[in-house]
């Protein structure tokens, strides 16, 4: 990658901003939920453990 490449590459990401900022915001937002959820789901299976093993 020379010098000239990087320079486009500059000044197209210039020109998309906002759609590099909302793809971004997105892939962000994902990961949040991603993690939000895999959080919520290992913090249900704690107790339902214990739960699951007294109705058995």
């Amino acid at each position: 990658m020379g010098p000239s490449m990087i320079g486009e590459l500059l000044y197209h990401l210039h020109r998309h901003v906002r759609l590099v900022l909302i793809a971004g915001g997105l892939m962000f937002v994902l990961g949040a939920m991603l993690l939000g959820y895999e959080a919520v789901r290992h913090m249900e299976q704690r107790p339902a453990r214990p739960a699951q093993a007294s109705q058995a």
